[in-house]
């Protein structure tokens, strides 16, 4: 099985500087991730489902990006290790159906993955107090 990561765009950044970097889906939402939380990152290519894509190339603000299928993404994986590469899963409609998908193949087991959808809703937590000492009720 893949891992989700579920962490902050922060955290997403340092970790995407440490590893090779590929995005699954490659429509309006890559677009969107890529001005959002990649700026300065280098991405390996993205990787689609969509036939009429793959083996071709996506420009999103000026950089050019190979479309590849799954089975070459795996087999990148393979030849460098899943610990090296990170993933993040750009579509929100399709994601979970994404995700099922790369759980069925036993050649990604670990492979570190962010969704831009949980990207964009995960908050740091924050401990407060609202006050201290005895409370008071004014007057």
């Amino acid at each position: 099985m893949i891992k989700i990561v579920n962490g902050s765009e922060k955290q997403f950044y340092n970790n995407a500087k440490e590893k090779l970097l590929f995005l699954f889906g490659a429509g309006k939402k890559a677009r969107a991730a890529v001005n959002t939380y990649c700026k300065g990152l280098n991405i390996t290519a993205i990787v689609d489902n969509n036939l009429q894509i793959q083996k071709t190339n996506m420009v999103i603000c000026g950089k050019t990006y190979k479309i590849i299928d799954i089975k070459e993404f795996v087999e990148y994986v393979l030849g460098v290790g899943s610990d090296r590469v990170l993933l993040l899963i750009t579509p929100t409609f399709y994601a979970w159906s994404i995700v099922e998908q790369l759980n069925n193949i036993p050649q990604l087991k670990g492979l570190q993955c962010y969704l831009s959808v949980l990207l964009g809703d995960y908050y740091e937590r924050i401990d407060f107090s609202f006050s201290q000492g005895e409370p008071k009720i004014p007057k």
